[in-house]
């Protein structure tokens, strides 16, 4: 999950050492273009870029489109037709139509109901909704009053091949000779149904003039919501990774780029392939083509022009911690770690499950025949006999008539470890969960990928039960088939339970909370004092109570009234009240966007539970306090550019700074006298003072291979800034130079502040010689940190992140009736958070 100090040397080696004497394409007399840049800083510094980057728009596409395509014939079709259906069905035929119930006799389903092909076992809810809705259309506004759908099997031979010539490949794509197809086929008709459902073959066949489509022609002629699916042994074939510029840069500046290039292949699995026709509205047709217990048999790197990619220029080296590696066989690894889900995602390919089938949906297209030419009626057929290279050489040009669409489906991926004990009530475990998920989103002409890495820690002591989550988001969009860019976004959040909660258990949380809306003076010499004077005061004078909480309440309450007049009381809620209003009053609150929580409103809530808390007895001893349960969590979620702001605008002293704030926000003891309770936690940080310098270390290391990130993002290439979207080979993990893949400079800065989560946790519970002695000896119950890290390093992250940057969400609950809830939730004003459409994106991701 973290992103060593070996990452990025390796990721600044990937340089072109070389490239082939020779044109890098033909008819290129002068090898590849030459683009000048400059590093984006304003020094002045120029330098050129071999240019190898070209998209497949104006290359021939002869050598796909002249390809012979076997499909059904027509004798085929009249032999299934004269068959007895019971020789050759699959499952009996099923009626149905817009509402149900029965017609003569014969149950009729409604439509909604209809589970027709992958589409609903796998495919997108979305889409399938959509498909539905147009049958019902269909019958709602035609002659035709059912659909039908026969389940049948269909033997391969010279009558029915499904198959591509491909002589590119090393295995004729399309259905395996000697088996047996599943087909299945859904029709519509305005009557007939007992010949539907005793010889439905004939029946179609006399509708349409047709079973299973022979061309074109045949396609074109079915009904809106007809479909046609078939499923059995075969061959895909299509393209990887084409159209995507790739960067690399100099290992000795990481501020010079070297080249540019695409990494494309061409690919072929075998295993249960499945093929399902969808005939749309109008001059709609919708294919899309999948494959169970897959077996890649042959990744490729294009070499040449032709099959729909441009060429990865010969000869080139790239060079990897001194090794030297063809860029050929690295894009080769690339591209196979992609159809094998060990490194990033696989371009227009995607993994679904259902129960215990596991399924890669190759690609779904969407082919438009308002204009009927060769191109697009040939993609359409050699993509239905496993050929998709065509379509998809289509799908990324303007016009074509072709569009490209991706699924919506989801891998989930837990290893889980836990150790610890309940007894009865009480409970000591410590569990981590490690989580990474990845989801793919169509909505309309866009799509997006989100990938999410996460740890889960959680922890428990007799009644309490604390720990943290941290999410890593990452994702990219396309629209029409272009790659608009990357994002990442880091979420962490903060927990702690209790059934018998101390006020200062929701205190450390209240104060380290403000301090990401106040500066520490305000927070802790100007507002605590004021708080804390009745607290202490009354603590002082009011004697412990055992005799339950309710009593214990108004035992104290009654205490209170002895100690103070109400006069006294109302005078102190006053001056609270205005020393409040004026430190919310300073609060900026430019950076906030006004349509969710102003920062007032967030500090209020906060400080209204704090004044409450400061009316109740705080108990010191063993199982006390009698505040009663309380849950807590604050929900924080950080943009790339606010994860820019952290890096590039704080400095190590900084961090240890804030740091130490926060650290003495959770050590005080409130209560204590204001001034003993300062001493006590000035010399409690002191005592931490190397622990917290350990941390900026930590946070050193990891910001230096931040900055080069930020850095190559800012180079410009004829004028123009990389970004943080752009694409750049690097290790599937840290210091693993020979498992090559691609990743976004977003999703690497997000790895690394990821990590630099993880690493400052493990600094701050690094534990020395006496503290493991006194945890020894004291069989666990001794706290020997006094804190808990994540809660140290969550709250001074916060802090520093810029509030317009940033998403937070805050819930306290707790059971005593005289305290209020605290439920916030607000967000920076533009901040570009990764969002999923129309979708819940945490749904998405935790489902």
């Amino acid at each position: 999950m973290r992103l060593s100090r070996t990452w990025l040397p390796v990721l600044g080696a990937l340089v072109l050492m070389g490239c082939d004497a020779g044109p890098s394409h033909p008819g290129d007399e002068y090898g590849p273009k030459v683009l000048t840049g400059g590093t984006g800083k304003g020094d002045g510094l120029g330098y050129e870029v071999l240019d190898y980057f070209r998209k497949t728009n104006d290359l021939p596409i002869d050598d796909l489109v002249l390809r012979g395509v076997s499909l059904a014939t027509q004798e085929l079709n009249e032999l299934l037709s004269s068959l007895p259906y019971l020789t050759i069905k699959l499952a009996d035929t099923t009626l149905f139509g817009a509402t149900g119930g029965e017609v003569d006799g014969v149950p009729v389903q409604n439509i909604a109901k209809l589970r027709s092909g992958l589409i609903d076992r796998f495919g997108e809810k979305d889409f399938a909704t959509q498909i539905t809705d147009m049958r019902l259309f269909h019958l709602q506004s035609s002659d035709y009053a059912l659909f039908a759908e026969s389940e049948f099997k269909v033997d391969i031979g010279h009558k029915f091949k499904h198959t591509v010539k491909a002589d590119d490949l090393p295995f004729s794509v399309g259905f395996s000779a000697n088996q047996s197809v599943m087909a299945r086929i859904l029709f519509s008709s305005p009557n007939w149904l007992h010949a539907y459902t005793n010889a439905p073959l004939e029946a179609v066949l006399a509708l349409r003039g047709f079973i299973l489509p022979t061309g074109i022609d045949d396609i074109m002629k079915m009904k809106p919501g007809e479909s046609v699916t078939l499923l059995g042994r075969g061959h895909v074939g299509f393209n990887v990774g084409a159209n995507i510029p790739v960067f690399s840069f100099e290992p000795v500046s990481h501020l010079l780029l070297s080249s540019r290039f695409s990494i494309s292949a061409r690919a072929q699995v075998s295993g249960h392939v499945d093929y399902q026709l969808i005939r749309g509205e109008g001059n709609t047709v919708y294919l899309e083509v999948g494959v169970e217990n897959r077996n890649f048999e042959e990744v490729k790197v294009a070499l040449k022009d032709g099959f729909g990619l441009t060429a990865l220029p010969a000869g080139i080296e790239v060079t990897i911690l001194g090794k030297k590696y063809s860029l050929g066989k690295i894009a080769e690894k690339v591209v196979t770690n992609y159809l094998r889900k060990k490194g990033w995602s696989l371009f227009g390919a995607e993994l679904s499950a259902s129960g215990k089938q596991s399924r890669i949906m190759i690609n779904r297209f969407e082919f438009d025949f308002s204009i009927m030419d060769e191109e697009r009626a040939q993609a359409l057929l050699q993509g239905l006999s496993g050929d998709l290279r065509l379509a998809q050489t289509l799908g990324d040009r303007p016009d074509s008539g072709v569009r490209e669409t991706a699924g919506f489906t989801r891998d989930l991926n837990n290893r889980r470890q836990y150790a610890g004990a309940h007894i009865a009530s009480l409970r000591f475990f410590v569990e981590n969960i490690e989580t990474s998920a990845l989801v793919y989103i169509e909505d309309s002409d866009s799509m997006w990928e989100i990938l999410l890495d996460q740890i889960e820690y959680s922890a428990g002591k007799f009644f309490t039960t604390w720990g943290f989550r941290r999410q890593l988001i990452r994702s990219q969009e396309w629209k029409s088939g272009e790659y608009l860019g990357a994002n990442a976004n880091l979420r962490i959040a903060v927990t702690e339970a209790d059934r018998f909660t101390r006020r200062d258990q929701i205190l450390d949380h209240i104060d380290s909370i403000l301090l990401s809306l106040m500066d520490f003076d305000t927070v802790y010499h100007t507002l605590s004092p004021e708080f804390d004077k009745l607290q202490y005061l009354v603590d002082k004078q009011c004697d412990e109570c055992l005799a339950g909480e309710d009593a214990c309440l108004q035992i104290y309450r009654d205490c209170a009234a002895k100690t103070l007049t109400a006069e006294e009381f109302d005078l102190w809620i006053a001056g609270l009240d205005s020393q409040t209003i004026e430190s919310i009053s300073q609060i900026n609150d430019e950076e906030w966007d006004p349509g969710f929580m102003t920062p007032w409103e967030v500090a209020s809530q906060l400080l209204d539970l704090r004044k409450a808390l400061s009316t109740s007895l705080d108990y010191t001893g063993f199982f006390a306090d009698y505040v009663g349960r309380t849950s807590i969590l604050t929900d924080q979620r950080f943009t790339l550019e606010g994860l820019d702001g952290l890096f590039v605008g704080t400095l190590p002293e900084t961090l240890e700074e804030r740091l130490a704030q926060v650290l003495t926000l959770i050590v005080s003891k409130r209560f204590e006298p204001t001034a003993d309770m300062y001493v006590d936690a000035l010399e409690t940080v002191q005592d931490e003072k190397e622990r917290l310098a350990e941390m900026g270390r930590v946070f050193d290391t990891n910001r230096t291979e931040y900055l080069k990130l930020d850095e190559m993002s800012a180079v410009t290439l004829e004028g123009e800034s990389i970004t943080d979207s752009a694409l750049v080979l690097a290790p599937t993990s840290p210091g693993n130079e020979e498992d090559i893949t691609i990743l976004s400079l977003s999703d690497l800065k997000g790895r690394i502040a990821a990590g630099t989560f993880d690493e400052l946790i493990d600094a701050a519970e690094h534990y020395t010689l006496m503290d493991w002695v006194s945890e020894l000896f004291t069989l666990g119950f001794a706290d020997p940190l006094g804190f808990e890290s994540h809660h140290l390093v969550a709250y001074s992250l916060l802090s520093l992140i810029p509030a317009s940057e940033r998403e937070l969400l805050i819930s306290m609950d707790v059971d005593a009736s005289f305290l209020p809830t605290v439920r916030t939730y607000s967000r920076g004003e533009g901040a570009r958070l990764i969002e999923a459409g129309e979708f819940d994106l945490q749904k998405l991701l935790e489902e």
